[in-house]
Parts: C-alpha cells; sequence; structure tokens
C-alpha cells in the first residue's frame, strides 16, 4: 500500500480538481434562467482521445506490472483516473447556452451585439477560441462555440 501512496493521492487530487471545475462551473451559472436558453454539447468530440488516453494508460499499468516498477504504476493509475474524471466532467462544463440574441460565456450573459469579434486561436483540436468584447474584455469559448456565436452574430 506504501507503494502506491503517490499515486493514490495523485488520483485524489485528480477526483477534486474535476469536482471543484464543476462545482465553480454551477455557481457561475446559478442566477441564469438556463431554460431560456439552447444548450450545445461539445464534449463528445473530446471522448475518444480521453479513451485512447485511458487504453494507453491501461497498457502502462499492464508494463509496470510486469517490470515491477512503482513509478509507472502510480502515474498510469493517476492518468486512467483523469481520463475517467475528464470525461465526467467533460459532460458537465463543455456546453454552451445560446439564444437570438445573447449567449452565456464564463458564467456570464453576453449579448452578440457587444461581441466585436469570435475568432479561433489556431487549428489545433481542442484550442479554445477567443471573444473579444467592445469593452476589450476577452472570454475563451470551445472551438465548435466560435461557429454557433459567429452564425448569431452575422443575422
Amino acid at each position: 500500500m506504501k507503494r502506491y501512496f503517490i499515486g493514490i493521492l495523485l488520483s485524489i487530487l485528480m477526483i477534486l480538481y474535476g469536482y471543484v471545475r464543476i462545482y465553480k462551473d454551477r455557481q457561475a451559472l446559478e442566477g441564469v434562467q438556463l431554460e431560456k436558453y439552447e444548450k450545445a454539447e461539445f464534449w463528445k468530440a473530446i471522448i475518444p482521445w480521453l479513451i485512447g488516453l485511458g487504453l494507453f494508460s491501461v497498457f502502462c499499468i499492464y508494463v509496470a506490472w510486469k517490470e515491477n516498477n512503482d513509478n509507472l504504476m502510480n502515474v498510469s493509475v493517476a492518468v486512467l483516473i483523469d481520463s475517467v474524471v475528464e470525461i465526467i466532467v467533460a459532460r458537465k462544463i463543455m456546453v454552451l447556452y445560446h439564444g437570438k440574441d445573447r449567449c452565456i460565456i464564463e458564467g456570464k450573459q453576453v449579448l452578440y451585439k457587444n461581441i466585436k469579434s469570435c475568432l479561433r486561436r489556431n487549428k489545433l483540436p481542442f484550442s479554445k477560441g477567443i471573444v473579444t468584447l467592445f469593452t476589450g474584455e476577452t472570454r475563451k469559448v470551445y472551438p465548435q462555440a466560435v461557429e454557433i456565436i459567429n452564425s448569431h452574430m452575422n443575422k
């Protein structure tokens, strides 16, 4: 048991971090009437990557067990737990609530007419988009949300 203390500790920290992310997201949306908005979910795009990561970590656990490598075992268990936690977190927070005249970005309602630009930073699969408001503020959105926001802005 002492041999795997670091892996267990890392796993617990990953679970707590995932819980905190979900909790903060729910707190930010607490005062908003979500039934007024259409919900676009983006979590399905990341699932194959997380499943691949989980399978790779299972392979690493097997190798660590065969080689009796405690360090590899600890890290592999933590990565496996993290991939499962990230699937749960993604299902809860990878969404965009949008309506005819506004959307919710980072827990705040933003009118489309207040958005100066909405662009993807680059072509990498999970790079976030940047929404720039006329006030100069910038906010991050998921890459699939960029298309939705731009379609509403062009109406």
